[in-house]
């Protein structure tokens, strides 16, 4: 409204923003001042892009956690909070849209990352979902079962007809999918025609030999796979079949 040549806006809102310019005229002339930009102080609270879960192998040289902030007038300000503390890694880097890039990571990156706004003239803030990272990939450990008739020197001795389980221990984020190989190129899994007496459990965490024969002297070895990446390590030191043992 215009009361004694003021212009009252009243009930601010965001559509009312914008140049406001005054005009007078007697008749015979028009006179104009000059623009004057004129905006409501405002701040949505909806961000318009959140941070998600993420899982990635220790080592990647960059990862970006979105985060688009609400609309905002000034523009908000962001920060990044990490377990609920102000984020003060070194290796972060806030954009001027607001995501979070982190480069260079390692497990001391993980942790549960929220997206923070602020609009410091209303004294409002407003907190994105919780976004956990997880910095893994997957490894193939010795195995944590092996019953076998004799450890000597690292090397694991059998006696022809032995039955040995052997195990490949794993861990990561997401289950990862096992391939087991005898040596280095002889590939078991998928290929129960070649290996008989192979047996590889449902879960594909154990391979199991029965009834051992001479030509079962190997190095066996597993890998380990998921999204976030690959290992592979033998599983287990040389298994050796021998018609007998003795001992001196």
């Amino acid at each position: 409204e215009i009361s004694d040549n003021i212009l009252v806006i009243r009930n601010m809102t965001q559509g009312n923003s914008g140049w406001l310019q005054c005009s007078a005229s007697d008749g015979n002339n028009r006179a104009l001042t000059r623009k004057t930009m004129v905006n409501a102080i405002y701040f949505t609270t909806q961000f318009l892009e959140e941070p998600s879960n993420r899982t990635v192998p220790a080592g990647s040289l960059v990862i970006t956690l979105t985060c688009t902030p609400p609309t905002s007038y000034p523009p908000a300000e962001v920060s990044w909070l990490k377990d609920g503390d102000p984020l003060t890694d070194e290796n972060t880097l806030i954009t001027p849209t607001g995501s979070l890039i982190l480069h260079h990571l390692t497990t001391s990156n993980e942790g549960k990352f929220t997206c923070q706004a602020r609009n410091d003239l209303l004294g409002v803030k407003a907190l994105s979902r919780v976004a956990v990272l997880v910095i893994t990939e997957p490894a193939i450990e010795t195995p944590r079962n092996l019953p076998t008739t004799l450890w000597n020197d690292r090397n694991v001795y059998l006696t022809e007809g032995d039955t040995v389980t052997i195990t490949c221990g794993v861990y990561g984020e997401e289950q990862p999918t096992i391939t087991w190989y005898k040596g280095i190129n002889q590939k078991i899994t998928d290929s129960p025609a070649s290996f008989p007496r192979f047996t590889i459990s449902d879960d594909e965490y154990t391979l199991t030999i029965e009834r051992v024969t001479m030509s079962d002297t190997a190095t066996y070895l597993c890998i380990a796979e998921n999204s976030v990446g690959s290992d592979e390590v033998p599983v287990s030191t040389p298994i050796w079949v021998v018609s007998s043992l003795q001992f001196t």
